[in-house]
Order: C-alpha cells, then sequence, then structure tokens
C-alpha cells in the first residue's frame, strides 16, 4: 500500500481509448490510497487524432496526476513499458501490460497492489461502473466548459456517435466491424420524444447516412475537440 504513489498507467490510443485508461486510473483509487499518475510519452504512431492527449487538468481531476512527459523521443521509446520491454522492471518497477486481453476485469484482490504499472486499454464496463461516482462530476465540468452550446440542453437527451474516420478501411471493418447504415435508421425512424444529437468525425458522410431522419443537433470535429 506505501508504493501506490508509483502506480502508472499509461495512454495510448484515441481519445475514447484514453477514456477508458482515464477510468481504470480511477478504479485504482478505490482499492489503493494515494494518486496514480497518467503517463504520456508519445511513442506510439497512429492516426493524427490518436496523438491527441486527454488533460486531466482540464476535467478539475483532483485522482490522478497530471500526465508526465519526458519531451525526449528517443529517451520516451527506451523506456515505454507499453513495447513490453523486461528489463524495465527495474526502472518502472513490475508492469501489468493487458494489452492482448482488452476486456479482462481485475477486482481487488488480483494483480493490483503487486504491480506498478498498468498497460493496456481497460475496456471492460465494470472499471467505469465500480469508478463512475468518483469521476463523472468531473467528466460533467469538462463537457460544460469545452461545449458551451449544449449547457441549457434538455436532461433527457439520445445521443448517437457516427464513427467512420479510420474505421473505413478493409483491415479495420473485418477486424472491428462496422454497422451498416440501416442500423443507425432503423433506430432513429422510431418516434422518440427525446432531444436527438448527432456526434462525428465526418459530419457530411453522417448527414448522408442519416438523411430524412429528424435530429435536432449536429456535433461535429469543428465543434469538439480532445480537450
Amino acid at each position: 500500500m506505501s508504493h501506490f504513489a508509483r502506480k502508472r498507467v499509461f495512454l495510448a490510443g484515441g481519445l475514447g481509448n484514453q477514456l477508458f485508461q482515464y477510468a481504470f486510473a480511477h478504479f485504482l483509487t478505490k482499492y489503493m490510497p494515494g494518486r496514480p499518475k497518467l503517463i504520456n510519452l508519445k511513442t506510439r504512431g497512429g492516426l493524427p487524432h490518436t496523438k491527441q492527449i486527454i488533460n486531466v487538468e482540464s476535467f478539475g481531476c483532483s485522482h490522478c496526476v497530471q500526465i508526465q512527459n519526458w519531451g525526449i523521443e528517443k529517451l520516451n521509446s527506451l523506456i515505454d513499458p507499453w513495447f513490453n520491454k523486461s528489463f524495465l522492471n527495474f526502472v518502472w518497477g513490475k508492469t501489468l501490460n493487458l494489452k492482448s486481453n482488452p476486456f479482462k476485469y481485475l477486482d481487488e484482490t488480483e494483480n493490483l497492489e503487486e504491480n506498478s504499472n498498468f498497460v493496456g486499454y481497460f475496456q471492460n464496463k465494470n472499471y467505469i461502473l465500480a469508478s463512475e461516482e468518483i469521476f463523472m462530476d468531473e467528466i460533467r465540468r469538462m463537457v460544460s466548459k469545452s461545449m458551451p452550446m449544449i449547457r441549457d440542453l434538455p436532461k433527457d437527451l439520445e445521443v448517437l456517435h457516427i464513427r467512420q474516420g479510420d474505421t473505413k478501411t478493409a483491415k479495420n471493418i473485418e477486424k472491428v466491424g462496422v454497422l451498416a447504415a440501416n442500423y443507425y435508421q432503423s433506430i432513429l425512424a422510431k418516434k422518440s420524444e427525446l432531444f436527438r444529437i448527432v456526434v462525428t468525425d465526418d459530419l457530411s458522410g453522417a448527414k448522408k447516412t442519416l438523411a430524412n431522419l429528424e435530429i435536432d443537433m449536429w456535433l461535429g470535429p469543428n465543434d469538439l475537440t480532445a480537450q
């Protein structure tokens, strides 16, 4: 328990993946004292949106230490535990790597205290459910600050996320699956009294997909950022 100050969660991927990692860091605080560090070494490639990093200060987060980045690219690539370098146990301490098992759930009795570093996507919804009361106020503050256009909207919303971008490749369609346009149309064609918002990285494509359907608000890349 006294070593919890060394707990680190390494950020990687786009904003969605980082939110899972952010939630996992809050999950850790439920079972151990101290504030985990969210580490960004900026060593992983990808599309431009994967290089935008969550800024926990914008969340008003008091549970995690601000993102650490040493700014030395060659050093970062050498010491990044994301790449499974076993000798890093001497530098960082023991690392639990769950990259190959993104949906695995760790409870308070399993592999938490003995590890100093956590690498993975942590996409099990139980991490979010277990720590929701801790970080949801932070998310709300961030959204209110960065998206003033939604502050006065009704509380009962229907939000649809249409992601195109990097999913619209043969490789990713086969890997992650892409829902057909009629899936969204069948949902939204139903009558609803809720205020409907579409959030998308491809505004023109989403409007084409959902043509002739009643949407109350469209939010695209010019309206939203990773911060």
